[in-house]
């Protein structure tokens, strides 16, 4: 089984022209079994805007929740922050690292399923 872990918490400040931004590196690890597939770390002043929920649909999936780490983590590697890993393995890392945060099925295959269609508006 694929697993992800996230070495930090999570420590952001908004700031009204850049957005999110991250105060503490967050060291993150993709594994599959013992094999570690990724292992980054997200820098100290990197910019976010945790998950791209387009606001109509917020209702349905808050843009801040049990996913903001693994969305941190997928942003980074959409921005090339993350060396050889392929836009499906930034997907599926997303998808793992929701699971491991307790994010409910449903709403993980909601989520995954947006970034898979329409991610590639974004990639790179």
């Amino acid at each position: 089984m694929r697993t992800v872990t996230f070495l930090a918490n999570l420590d952001l400040e908004w700031d009204n022209d850049s957005g999110w931004i991250v105060l503490n590196p967050m060291r993150v690890v993709w594994q599959d079994g013992e094999t570690v597939l990724y292992d980054f770390t997200v820098p100290k002043g990197f910019t976010t805007d945790l998950s791209s929920i387009p606001e109509r649909l917020r209702g349905i999936i808050p843009q801040v929740g049990k996913y903001n780490r693994p969305s941190v983590a997928h942003d980074y590697a959409y921005e090339d922050g993350v060396k050889g890993m392929s836009r499906r393995e930034a997907d599926l890392m997303f998808r793992d690292g929701m699971r491991g945060e307790g994010v409910s099925w449903h709403r993980r295959w909601l989520m995954w399923a947006a970034v898979r269609a329409f991610g590639w508006t974004v990639w790179g």
